[in-house]
């Protein structure tokens, strides 16, 4: 029976029978290494792949914040520049520092509105006067027509002193 198991274990059948199950252990262990090693490398994969997104957002938003640092800046020096100007705009605004200075300043339109109005009403009390004396001289339409021209001027004088007084001042902004 030893020869029968000598020459059982020895023959060349169980060798390939062996080696067939030796052989389908070895490719079966090398497959479970293979899938392994390419569910490793698809894991890698996916993750190269996200930290690329991830690296891509972050320069993204990286490039977003540096685009609205620099638009923050150019805001900034566009208002500041507009503050300059506006700055420099009011300085021709501002009043006198001389009191003397002032006064005379405030007192122009009036004095020169109040001359305007005594001439004028200077004017028409000549032609008053000098319409009396020679009324009987004048015919009564020429009287009319002198009349009314210079009442038209002493109106258009007025009118033009006062839009010009009141027009020129500088006005109260409503402040919202």
């Amino acid at each position: 029976m030893l020869d029968i198991l000598a020459g059982v274990f020895s023959s060349s059948g169980l060798g390939a029978a062996i080696g067939l199950v030796g052989s389908w252990i070895t490719k079966k262990e090398e497959r479970k290494n293979l899938e392994l090693t390419l569910s490793h490398e698809k894991d890698m994969y996916h993750l190269q792949s996200a930290l690329q997104r991830y690296q891509t957002d972050m320069r993204l938003k990286l490039a977003e914040q540096e685009g609205a640092a620099k638009r923050e800046h150019y805001q900034a020096e566009v208002t500041l520049k507009e503050l300059n100007a506006f700055e420099v705009s009011q300085k021709s605004n501002q009043a006198l520092s001389n009191s003397f200075a002032e006064m005379v300043r405030g007192l122009m339109r009036p004095l020169i509105t109040f001359y305007l109005l005594s001439i004028a009403t200077l004017i028409a009390v000549h032609i008053n006067s000098y319409v009396g004396d020679v009324a009987m001289f004048l015919q009564k339409q020429d009287l009319l027509n002198l009349y009314q021209d210079t009442l038209n001027q002493f109106m258009f004088l007025t009118t033009t002193s006062v839009t010009w007084w009141f027009g020129s001042r500088p006005g109260n902004f409503r402040k919202n």
